[in-house]
C-alpha cells in the first residue's frame, strides 16, 4: 500500500497535535486522550464522525481541541496517555488506515517511552 498521502497529512497534523498537547498537560495534570475519530478504519480519505466521544472520565472531545481535523482525513485517529511505574508521563498518537482488505497502523509516541512507541506503518494482525 502506498502510504504517502496518509504521510502527508500525519507530517501536517502533528505540530498541533504537539502544540496542544504541551498546552493541555500545563492545565491538567494529564494529557489529552481521545477515542478513534472514526467508527471504521477509513479505506479513503473521509470526514470523521466520532469528535464528540470522549473516553469515560475525561472531559475533552477532538471538537474541543479545536485541531483541524473536522474535515476528510486519511486516518483514524487515536490518542493514549501512559503512565510508567516510575511516574514518567507520556503520550502516544495511533493513526490507522485501511486498503479494504488489510488494516495497517503507524505510531508516534512521546516522553520516556518514545522509542518503543513509535514505529512505522505495519499491518494490523488481527487474532
Amino acid at each position: 500500500m502506498d502510504f504517502t498521502t496518509h504521510n502527508t497529512f500525519i507530517t501536517s497534523i502533528l505540530p498541533s497535535i504537539e502544540s496542544y498537547q504541551n498546552s493541555y498537560i500545563q492545565s491538567f495534570p494529564m494529557y489529552f486522550q481521545s477515542l478513534k475519530t472514526h467508527s471504521s478504519i477509513p479505506t479513503i480519505t473521509t470526514i470523521p464522525n466520532l469528535l464528540n466521544t470522549k473516553p469515560s472520565l475525561k472531559t475533552t472531545t477532538w471538537t474541543a481541541t479545536g485541531l483541524d481535523i473536522n474535515k476528510a482525513i486519511p486516518v483514524s485517529i487515536e490518542i493514549h496517555e501512559y503512565l510508567t511505574p516510575s511516574n514518567n508521563k507520556g503520550w502516544q498518537i495511533l493513526f490507522k488506515t485501511s486498503d479494504g482488505i488489510k488494516e495497517y497502523v503507524r505510531s508516534v509516541g512521546y516522553g520516556i517511552e518514545s522509542s518503543s512507541r513509535t514505529f512505522n506503518w505495519q499491518e494490523i494482525i488481527k487474532p
